[in-house]
């Protein structure tokens, strides 16, 4: 209460972890983070939640991720990770750190692979359950684009997921947005 009466803007309130769970009964290890809330006049708004650590700022609006795999290699350059409107063809992308974008590639010759998947539309179930044996064949074929350096349990390479120029743009917007405000 003491930050309402500092005139902070606080539109919503939350729970932490640690006031609804118990030592004893640790929490689920996933997290649900709101990026995009309906408007009755624009439809889908991107939001973001803030925090002092920069992993855990959330990447606003609705997105497409996309595995980039390089065809001359046969592996993965990457995920890549863009607004679901934005189209991801054969033109070159910019791929780039998000925390760091002054490290960056082109990435020319590729095949872009959707990774998410509806399971519902309007209510309705428009995905159907492969088999066991289906989901462990996809797993080995996807471990296969990954590079040796990444999957080595000592000093694993990072595996880079990169935001398209666009969406992070709009979450730079968003974070000076947010702490101008």
């Amino acid at each position: 209460m003491h930050l309402k009466l500092q005139g902070a803007k606080i539109t919503s309130w939350g729970v932490g972890t640690k006031l609804i769970t118990g030592a004893r009964k640790p929490s689920l290890g996933g997290v649900y983070k709101l990026t995009a809330r309906e408007d009755s006049e624009d439809g889908m708004l991107p939001v973001i939640k803030l925090s002092d650590d920069i992993a855990k700022v959330t990447t606003p609006g609705l997105k497409r991720v996309y595995r980039i795999i390089n065809r001359k290699t046969n592996k993965s350059e990457g995920d890549y990770v863009a607004f679901e409107h934005e189209t991801v063809d054969d033109k070159p992308l910019k791929m780039f750190d998000p925390f760091f974008p002054q490290k960056f590639k082109y990435v020319s010759d590729y095949e872009a692979y959707e990774l998410l998947q509806p399971i519902f539309i309007n209510g309705e179930q428009v995905y159907h359950l492969p088999t066991l044996e289906a989901i462990h064949d996809y797993h080995e074929k996807q471990l296969t684009f990954i590079w040796h350096e990444t999957l080595r349990l000592l000093n694993p390479q990072t595996y880079f997921v990169d935001l398209s120029y666009d969406l992070w743009k709009m979450k730079q917007d968003l974070i000076e947005e947010r702490s101008m405000g």
